[in-house]
C-alpha cells in the first residue's frame, strides 16, 4: 500500500475546442467512433457536470491554465475584441490580452513543482511560441 501511495498517477488533460457533451462514444454518441478517447475515459476520470468558464478557445485555455476567470487574466477572446464596424458596435468591450500574463501561476507550473514532467501538445493560443515570456515553456511546460 505504501508503494502504491508513493507512485504518482499519470495526468493527461485533453481540451478540445467545440466538442459537445455527447460527442464521444463514451459519453453517448451513436454517430462518432472514438475508441482511443473512450479507452482513456474508461481508465481515468470523466467530468460529466462542468462548464466552460469562457465562450471560446483562448480564454477557456487561460482559465484552465491559471484557475482564473477572464476579468482576472484579461483574455476575453481570440485576437482583437473590437471586431466589427465601429458605427454598428452595440457595446463597449473590455480590452483583450492575447497572452496569458507571465506572472500567472499555471497548472503546468503546479505539476512541475510536484515533480511531474509536463508537455503541451497542440494549440497554445496564449502567446506566441516566439515570445519567450509568454510561450508554453515560460508557463511551466517542459
Amino acid at each position: 500500500a505504501a508503494t502504491a501511495l508513493a507512485q504518482k498517477p499519470n495526468v493527461v488533460v485533453v481540451l478540445i475546442d467545440d466538442m459537445g457533451w455527447k460527442d464521444l462514444a463514451a459519453t453517448g454518441s451513436k454517430i462518432h467512433r472514438t475508441p482511443n478517447l473512450d479507452a482513456l475515459a474508461a481508465r481515468g476520470a470523466v467530468f460529466a457536470q462542468s462548464y466552460a468558464s469562457a465562450p471560446n478557445c483562448a480564454p477557456t485555455r487561460a482559465c484552465l491554465m491559471s484557475g482564473q476567470y477572464p476579468p482576472r487574466h484579461g483574455v476575453y477572446t481570440v485576437g482583437d475584441s473590437w471586431g466589427g464596424d465601429q458605427p454598428r458596435r452595440k457595446m463597449n468591450v473590455p480590452e483583450n490580452r492575447e497572452e496569458l500574463p507571465a506572472e500567472s501561476f499555471t497548472l503546468a507550473e503546479a505539476f512541475r513543482a510536484g515533480g511531474y514532467a509536463t508537455s503541451c501538445v497542440g494549440k497554445w493560443n496564449l502567446g506566441t511560441t516566439n515570445d519567450r515570456e509568454h510561450s508554453p515553456t515560460a508557463q511551466g511546460f517542459d
